[in-house]
């Protein structure tokens, strides 16, 4: 999966709101304008990366500056903290001359243009996102073991793509796109000298709403609208990724335990939620990650929650617990640095119930987000809580052992789509058994297309025996 796709999963809604407020912009108007920030930044360092030299200019400032996931683990609280916020847009802007060098002024030019923000607001976006995309390229590298070579052929394979996005990115760096992508982006820079001749009102307007509807549509199916999806990296068997698969749906929230509330109701997709505020308001996270209530008692255990993608605490079931509007910011930058070991464990007892068969614990558990590439069948994008949680229910439970079954329907025929099945179940059995597992413990069956709706999904099946 692409760099874009996984900066994207870090920019939620809220994220970009919390932002706008900090910058002193219109909500919509951010949003609309990180449809162009987010490619162009993640456009500049694809170019910078993707030859040889550039990407281990780009290691040795991982290296040097520590960089990394876990400087981009609470973006909310980045933002609401004055002082962390001004140090976190001054390594931006250094970040971005870094990247873009004598590109940079142009840069920030070119989105003024297309967006309408003022030079300050721009300049705020821009070096805002740089660390975003740099730290969380910095986390793909690590997790994947890349050296130069390997880090400069992800990007160079990403190029075209990103850089056909932005309109005028692709002649500003060198770099090139697609005959199409070129014909669109030099269209839309046509219209803008025309429409802009000699009026700064309805001819912008003009120009610009077509060019953002556009830039909406392939933000959207590039990558599934920020913060749906978590991405990962293409690997030959895998190891470290970035995270996760967040849970989207909301069902009627869990009682609480106070007997004095104050409640708020918001609408989602169509049903009231309600969320007690003042419960939230309260509490506080144990070291163990029990959340507890204003009186010290636990109101949620640390395997019975978790964060969706707009940083809402909610039960595993997908129930509302308490926005993230009513959480405080200690509560939240605590929770960030304990989610990824939280969910982690949790899969991890799932699993040894599993294996363990205790009562109640199911016999099959489908991966919930990996994916495959079809032509060479690496892991493109998994959940590493679900992997790794596995992994350590089976090293714990060095007796139990588990069947994994892929299905697949992306062959010719039949007979193909046994022959892939079989080899994806292979890969993560071997990925499983790099995580140290004991290879007599995992079986790995290609179940091909032998049941279509599984088969036409996808689907991996984790069964106990």
């Amino acid at each position: 999966m692409s760099l874009l796709n996984g900066v994207k999963d870090m920019m939620t809604n809220a994220v970009i709101d919390k932002a706008a407020s900090a910058f002193g912009i219109e909500s919509g108007m951010a949003r609309s304008a990180m449809k162009m920030i987010l490619p162009a930044v993640v456009g500049g360092v694809i170019n910078k990366g993707s030859s040889q030299s550039g990407a281990s200019a780009l290691l040795d400032l991982f290296k040097k500056d520590g960089l990394g996931d876990g400087n981009i683990g609470d973006l909310m609280g980045v933002l609401g903290d004055s002082s962390k916020r001004d140090g976190f847009l001054e390594q931006g802007g250094n970040l971005l001359g870094t990247i873009f060098g004598g590109n940079k002024s142009g840069l920030i030019d070119m989105v003024l243009k297309a967006t309408g923000l003022s030079k300050g607001k721009g300049a705020s976006l821009l070096s805002f996102v740089a660390p975003i995309v740099i730290n969380k390229l910095a986390g793909i590298v690590m997790g994947k073991g890349m050296n130069a070579s390997g880090l400069a052929s992800y990007l160079s394979d990403q190029k075209d793509e990103v850089m056909g996005m932005v309109p005028g990115l692709s002649a500003m760096l060198g770099g090139t796109s697609s005959t199409v992508k070129e014909s669109v982006a030099a269209a839309g820079g046509a219209a803008y000298a025309k429409d802009n001749g000699g009026s700064s009102g309805g001819g912008f307007i003009k120009w610009l709403l077509p060019l953002l509807i556009a830039a909406a549509a392939i933000y959207y199916f590039a990558g599934k609208g920020c913060g749906e999806k978590a991405v990962t990296l293409e690997d030959d068997t895998t190891t470290e990724q970035v995270v996760t698969k967040e849970q989207k749906s909301m069902d009627k929230p869990a009682a609480t335990t106070t007997t004095t509330t104050t409640t708020t109701t918001t609408e989602v997709e169509g049903e009231d939620m309600k969320t007690d505020v003042s419960a939230a308001a309260g509490y506080t996270l144990a070291d163990n990650g029990d959340i507890l209530n204003a009186s010290g008692s636990i109101a949620h255990t640390a395997l019975s929650y978790d964060v969706d993608a707009d940083g809402n605490l909610i039960g595993t079931s997908g129930s509302m617990i308490a926005k993230v509007t009513d959480l405080s910011e200690a509560f939240r930058t605590k929770l960030a640095s304990m989610l990824p070991n939280l969910r982690l464990n949790r899969m991890k007892t799932m699993f040894s119930n599993m294996i363990v068969k205790k009562e109640g614990a199911e016999k099959t558990y489908a991966l919930s987000n990996i994916e495959f590439k079809p032509e060479n069948h690496m892991i493109s994008n998994f959940s590493k809580a679900e992997v790794q949680g596995l992994a350590a229910a089976l090293k714990e439970n060095k007796t139990g052992q588990i069947e994994v079954q892929v299905y697949t329907a992306d062959g010719k025929n039949a007979k193909d789509n046994n022959k892939r099945s079989d080899k994806r179940a292979q890969v993560i059995r071997d990925m499983l058994v790099t995580l140290g597992v004991g290879k007599d413990q995992i079986k790995a069956v290609g179940m091909g297309d032998t049941d279509a709706e599984k088969a036409k999904m996808g689907k991996v099946d984790i069964v106990v025996n």
